[in-house]
């Protein structure tokens, strides 16, 4: 995926948590329109967005979690600061989730197609590989 974003300049940096998070999207979204019916057209961007939150979280929830150790009271600044970029990023998903035709339903995919999905990126994505691998065996 990152290849196919090249024609972002260098300096944006925006190559891999792109990649990651396109990646990740491709590879889930069956599943979310399978079990949710629901296709969104903002998660990819709100993601993106968020990525950054994500760590921050992580971080100080287990700052917090070593320091109350010590005492709760030690802790505080370190759950706070976890609370604030959990709650940012809950108010942005949120934010998001308010666009106008961000969404569309989709009333239901039989399991078949859910398979055939899965098999058509698989496809996509190894067929470099498969071509190599049949090219060795003849």
């Amino acid at each position: 995926i990152e290849r196919w974003l090249a024609f972002l300049p260098k300096w944006t940096r925006l190559h891999e948590p792109l990649a990651l998070t396109l990646g990740a999207q491709v590879f889930v979204l069956p599943v979310l329109i399978y079990s949710s019916g629901v296709l969104s057209f903002t998660s990819v961007p709100v993601n993106i967005i968020i990525g950054p939150l994500v760590p921050l979280v992580m971080i100080f929830g287990f700052m917090a979690m070593m320091l109350s150790v010590f005492g709760s009271i030690i802790a505080m600044p370190m759950v706070f600061l976890s609370g604030v970029s959990a709650w940012l990023i809950i108010w942005l998903v949120f934010l998001f989730a308010k666009i106008p035709f961000g969404a569309i339903t989709i009333s239901s995919v039989h399991p078949m197609m859910l398979a055939a999905t899965y098999l058509l990126i698989v496809g996509i994505v190894f067929r470099k590989r498969f071509a190599l691998l049949t090219t060795r065996i003849s």
